[in-house]
């Protein structure tokens, strides 16, 4: 996958039309319901739905966080259990500074998603997964996005 990517302009999109980058290899039936375009929702994602569970049970969430699809796709990874911890803790502390200061920093957006038949209808994130995901579980509805060209 390119590494290098340009930054072409700023726009404001819909969360609804922000769907998780498409890798084939890291896509898992276990964790990811319905087809392959169900899964790039962040309605399907196991970010979205981490956050959901965090937001119904609070702190709670570390007696079975490791059961979690978000623990799960950090497993599949190939991360171990710190590692998964330490991401999940961070998520958090990200999801209370968006609720709180609301977001910062911009996710980046493929102008041309690299596999264009899942992508026709919104874009492709290519970095903000999480801040995307939070967004979502915040009821956004519309955030600028920075448009980017991959080189």
């Amino acid at each position: 996958m390119p590494k290098k990517i340009k930054d072409i302009t700023t726009k404001v999109i819909d969360v609804d039309k922000l769907y998780f980058q498409y890798i084939p290899e890291k896509f898992f039936k276990e964790i990811y319901p319905g087809d392959e375009k169900q899964m790039l929702s962040l309605e399907n994602c196991p970010h979205y739905k981490f956050l959901l569970l965090y937001r119904k049970i609070g702190k709670a969430i570390w007696k079975c966080y490791r059961d979690t699809d978000y623990v799960k796709l950090q497993r599949l990874w190939g991360r171990d259990d710190k590692y998964s911890r330490k991401k999940a803790v961070t998520f958090i502390k990200t999801y209370k500074d968006i609720k709180k200061n609301g977001l910062k920093k911009r996710i980046v957006v493929l102008d041309k998603p690299m596999h264009k038949q899942f992508f026709v209808d919104g874009y492709e994130i290519y970095h903000g997964h999480h801040r995307a995901a939070i967004c979502k579980v915040l009821g956004f509805g519309k955030i600028k996005c920075i448009i980017s060209k991959l080189m």
